[in-house]
């Protein structure tokens, strides 16, 4: 059950290459102390802000699994529990994951809290270049915790219903979209700049409201070097906090650094969930075509 009220915050910054792991850290529980102290017991980062994304080139694979990947009982994650455990709050991160097989990489967020890692979830979905780099994840879970039950959506997977409907009906009460979503275009990533901000700014309410569950979606700023060919891409930042009504409860307009911090009330949920009931209403019986090959599949 979750509790009364939760003080959420997210972080949007732009990580520090694979190389300079220690300056992530190092940012990230700075981060935390802050915001713990301000009395955030939530405190969300971006997909890959522990580690970056990979730099592609010929033997882009192989740097990455070198100097990118860590294990979850790494030191660098070993650190950030410390900090949570020091200030008693619950912390999401994104890494590159090192698997027990040599060379397989999964793209990874770890919920953190004063007790350890509760839970680590790898992202299942894959876009463009990224398909070469990292391998699909094969759970969906929610995360139970004093705060209340959390599921996690990395990225592209927040493109795909079925990933947050099913963080709902296993009782999510907080839905976290941990994101390093790219501008686009000129900018670097696929799609166009225009649509892909139309998609960021309406993704996270619409997760809500069908799921009726809170929404963090965190995005990154700044920008990465993904390889001398693909050059420097730029993420589009637009975080938001979003209740289960759809209310954006804090939102930045912009790619730039920025924090947010927003009270998620039991009460929004309850509301939410007395009005409609999207789950109990549901007819999974019908359903059964989600689960086959699409005719239009490529």
């Amino acid at each position: 059950m979750m509790k009364k009220t939760v003080k959420a915050a997210l972080v949007q910054f732009s990580p520090w290459s694979m190389h300079e792991m220690d300056k992530n850290i190092e940012y990230i529980n700075s981060q935390i102390e802050n915001l713990a102290q301000e009395g955030n017991e939530l405190i969300v980062f971006p997909e890959m802000s522990v580690t970056n994304f990979f730099e592609h080139h010929e033997n882009g694979k192989e740097e990455y699994w070198d100097y990118g990947a860590i294990s979850v009982e790494s030191k660098q994650l070993k650190a950030i529990e410390t900090k949570a455990a020091q200030h008693n709050c619950y912390v999401i991160v994104g890494f590159a994951e090192r698997s027990n097989v040599i060379g397989v990489i999964f793209n990874s967020a770890a919920l953190i809290g004063p007790e350890g890692i509760i839970g680590v979830t790898r992202k299942i979905h894959f876009p463009g270049i990224e398909k070469q780099y990292y391998t699909t994840g094969d759970r969906i879970d929610v995360f139970d915790t004093p705060i209340g039950k959390i599921g996690i959506c990395i990225c592209y997977d927040s493109m795909f219903p079925e990933i947050t409907r099913i963080l709902a009906v296993k009782g999510a009460d907080i839905i976290v979209m941990t994101s390093s979503i790219w501008e686009g275009g000129e900018k670097g990533g696929i799609g166009s700049p225009t649509y892909k901000k139309s998609y960021w700014d309406h993704l996270p309410p619409v997760k809500a409201v069908e799921n009726q569950t809170f929404v963090i979606a965190c995005n990154g700023s700044g920008s990465h070097l993904i390889g001398e060919a693909l050059g420097k891409w730029s993420r589009m930042g637009l975080s938001k906090i979003v209740s289960p009504t759809g209310e954006i409860l804090a939102s930045i307009d912009h790619n730039q650094e920025a924090i947010l911090s927003a009270v998620l009330d039991e009460r929004d949920l309850v509301k939410a969930r007395s009005q409609y009931s999207f789950l109990a209403d549901r007819k999974p019986y019908l359903f059964q075509d989600l689960a086959g090959k699409h005719k239009n599949s490529f």
